[in-house]
């Protein structure tokens, strides 16, 4: 044994750090809003899974970097979605209706787009390699944070019944 423990690997300074600060941040989302901040903090991290799935899952979906950098595309993918997405629904509503809302299917694949273009930016290590990948990017993460949604709510149904 080198005297180091197997249950806390050795990481950098810098790591338990930044570590730290995503705790802290989840943490003052919650203080500040509640059982409403624990929610985002869900949807925060369902959003991440779906991602880290669409990577693993669509050729053409790539991320170099670690967990926090991920978590931060996932939070530029939210705020877009809660920002731009209504905006394109409303613009494109006449082919929302006319496809019988399959056009939001695109509209995912533009926000995934979207979230890339930015990442790359901001050189956060996520690229989606063009619209294809992108369309079927989404509907992994769709399907993802579908599944995922249904586990965190029911799971807080069933702690509410015990209260």
């Amino acid at each position: 044994m080198s005297g180091q423990s197997e249950v806390w690997p050795s990481l950098p300074l810098e790591a338990w750090r930044d570590t730290y600060a995503t705790l802290h941040l989840w943490l003052t989302i919650v203080r500040w809003k509640g059982a409403q901040g624990m929610q985002i903090v869900w949807r925060w991290l369902i959003n991440a899974a779906a991602l880290w799935a669409a990577t693993r899952l669509v050729p053409g979906i790539a991320f170099d970097g670690d967990w926090r950098l991920l978590l931060v595309v996932a939070l530029v993918f939210g705020v877009l979605n809660a920002s731009v997405r209504p905006v394109l629904a409303l613009l494109t509503l006449p082919l929302l209706i006319v496809t019988l809302g399959l056009f939001t299917f695109v509209l995912n694949g533009l926000m995934l787009w979207l979230t890339s273009a930015i990442s790359d930016a901001l050189g956060l290590g996520f690229h989606v390699g063009g619209f294809g990948a992108a369309f079927l990017g989404a509907l992994v993460v769709t399907v993802v944070s579908f599944m995922l949604s249904l586990f965190v709510a029911s799971g807080a149904r069933d702690r509410r019944s015990f209260e």
